[in-house]
């Protein structure tokens, strides 16, 4: 048994690496020309350093082949970031390796239809079709992507507003209580919280996705 996982290990990070070699061909006039607008010790950090070497760690033990071009993808757009620091590199890969591509298939759902690479074409009906997850399984995904800051629940942030209002209200009850000349304090309008959960998109959720783009000329 150990044999054979031995071998799986080293096939997988033969594939992995190749398909990052291969990659980074593909793309090296855009790397040449980002990292020559970079700091020297940021590009270093790209090219032989820290930033390099986390991107290995997430490309050998990556199971699923197609994020390893969403990892690649990630490290040529943060090269486009006006200086770049260890905190947004490191947790950008860190986060995109507790994600699978399931997760970041429904996060796409979320991106607005007027931005590229937007799944207008795709519904949510159409990923548990394909994925043959139900329900219960898609509101998990969606709450795995929440706590990872990629989504944000509506009904959570009415509740936050609701609370907001109401101690708002209670602030002036009680002011008016010990005023002179005490103002009636009309009720206090709330949202209504639907039964159903929603969620939207949040920024660091788009910047994720533009992250995982294709690298453009210009990002």
């Amino acid at each position: 048994f150990l044999g054979i996982k031995m071998t799986y290990q080293q096939k997988r990070f033969e594939r992995n690496l190749l398909k990052m070699i291969n990659a980074i061909q593909q793309w090296q006039t855009i790397i040449e020309e980002r990292l020559d607008k970079l700091d020297i010790n940021i590009s270093n950090k790209f090219i032989e350093g820290a930033y390099r070497d986390t991107l290995l760690d997430n490309i050998i033990y990556e199971n699923q082949e197609e994020k390893i071009q969403d990892n690649i993808n990630g490290f040529i757009n943060l090269m486009a970031v006006e200086n770049p620091n260890d905190d947004i590199v490191f947790t950008f890969f860190s986060t995109l390796s507790q994600m699978n591509e399931l997760d970041i298939r429904v996060l796409k759902l979320y991106r607005p239809k007027w931005e590229k690479g937007s799944n207008d074409h795709e519904s949510f009906f159409d990923v548990m079709k394909d994925e043959n997850i139900d329900d219960l399984q898609y509101n998990f995904i969606r709450e795995k992507l929440c706590r990872l800051g990629m989504l944000y629940s509506n009904n959570e942030e009415k509740r936050n507003n609701n609370i907001a209002i109401l101690g708002d209200a209670v602030t002036e009850l009680i002011k008016q209580m010990y005023a002179k000349n005490p103002k009636k304090v009309n009720t206090p309008k709330i949202n209504k919280i639907n039964s159903s959960e929603s969620y939207s998109i949040t920024k660091l959720g788009r910047q994720y996705l533009d992250f995982i783009d294709e690298p453009k000329q210009k990002l």
